[in-house]
């Protein structure tokens, strides 16, 4: 124990820190502030790496820096109850380029392995570990079923101690950073609803909530409305553009700067929208309190900050959310206003209307970021799909992915 403590401290420089792993989850005793969290179940390796998502904020698949910190990873798996029953562990190694350059998913350089005989196989593009046994990796096909561990840095710090040891091996772009829009992660093999990062431009990271499911799924979310846990009428310009929510998962508007780059880096993104339910009452409402409609159109972006973010998208559509000229179509070139930031709107689709950000002339057919709780019938929350049928739906979804 003593020449190990000694190799240790020649080979890592640490800090050192007194928090506490969350419950279930084990501290390293080689490097401070990580956790790991063993997860029996298997899984595909992208569904296991949105399951680590989703257990903690910073959480991910776990990388691994030395001989030392594998050690202590397999002796944690060892002592997991029930995992005795696993054969290969899922890490956050991967080669999704397919060019043999091999990354680790938090982006941490690819500096150790411990890859068996005759491996790796370049065929296959995600690592496993064989951490009850041999210890040693081996790739795999990243849609097989795994048991999976994954790792998390108290306090949210992602970065590694720095070695001593010499490498020659250049760090690689992490896997993240490849994928620049929900769809990547999908034609990866990716098929669970969840919290993923992309990287657009290459000018970093940031996480969205994708759709793996509905019409093929590859959907990057930009705005929802599940309840009127968290206003968006009187969000200002600065909110809209830089995004808010309360979850990703949940009530969200994803942020201006962000829709505009995902629908501008392809030369053709599709848009869809989806809503639910009605709470209007009256001749011109659906009374269908269970209604259910929909609608997708081509061609669709958001100008820069520099020109209002005005919306472009195709007069043509497929769903039975609107007719030409209601819902969405009438906002087609138009500028974005929020309350503090009026670029063509008329005044009153603030106070009394309560529309909140959105792209407005006069007013408009539709506002999915109006108050809830509209003041009065098509006010606040609403979409009209044609001249005689408004409603104030229960919840709402905006979502874009390239059609290239």
């Amino acid at each position: 124990m003593r020449c190990l403590l000694t190799l240790l401290s020649l080979s890592l420089v640490v800090t050192i820190s007194l928090q506490e792993c969350p419950p279930g989850w084990r501290a390293s005793d080689v490097i401070p502030n990580k956790c790991y969290y063993v997860i029996a179940q298997r899984k595909i390796w992208f569904d296991a790496n949105a399951y680590c998502r989703n257990s903690q904020p910073n959480a991910l698949l776990t990388s691994i820096s030395s001989a030392f910190e594998n050690y202590n990873v397999d002796a944690i798996a060892t002592s997991t109850p029930n995992a005795s029953a696993c054969d290969q562990f899922w890490i956050g190694g991967n080669d999704f380029n397919a060019n043999g350059q091999f990354a680790w998913v938090d982006g941490s350089p690819w500096q150790y392995t411990n890859w068996a005989l005759g491996q790796p196989d370049l065929t296959q593009n995600c690592v496993s570990s064989s951490a009850l046994k041999t210890r040693q990796w081996k790739t795999e096909d990243c849609g097989d079923g795994n048991c999976f561990i994954c790792e998390m840095y108290m306090g949210g710090s992602t970065s590694l101690p720095t070695t001593t040891m010499s490498s020659t091996t250049t760090t690689p772009t992490a896997s993240s950073t490849n994928m620049t829009e929900c769809k990547d992660w999908l034609a990866h093999g990716a098929h669970t609803d969840g919290i993923y990062s992309i990287n657009p431009d290459g000018r970093g990271s940031f996480n969205v909530f994708c759709d793996m499911t509905t019409d093929g799924g590859g959907w990057t979310v930009f705005q929802r409305r599940i309840n009127g846990d968290l206003s968006f009428y009187d969000k200002s310009w600065y909110d809209y553009k830089v995004g808010f929510n309360n979850g990703l998962e949940n009530n969200l508007w994803l942020g201006n700067d962000h829709i505009h780059l995902l629908s501008t880096k392809n030369s053709n993104v599709e848009l869809r929208i989806d809503l639910w339910g009605d709470r209007a009452t009256g001749s011109l409402s659906s009374n269908n309190s269970n209604g259910y409609w929909w609608e997708q159109r081509s061609n669709f972006y958001i100008d820069d900050e520099a020109n209002f973010y005005k919306l472009h998208l195709s007069p043509l559509f497929t769903g039975n959310a609107s007719s030409p000229g209601y819902g969405i179509s009438f906002s087609n070139g138009k500028n974005f206003s929020t309350f503090d930031e009026n670029h063509g709107a008329a005044a009153l689709c603030f106070s009394p209307d309560q529309l909140g950000g959105w792209w407005l002339g006069s007013c408009g057919e539709a506002a999915l970021n109006g108050k809830y709780t509209p003041t009065f019938w098509i006010s606040g929350f609403f979409w009209c799909i044609n001249d005689h049928i408004c409603i104030n739906p229960n919840q709402s979804r905006m979502m874009l992915r390239s059609l290239v």
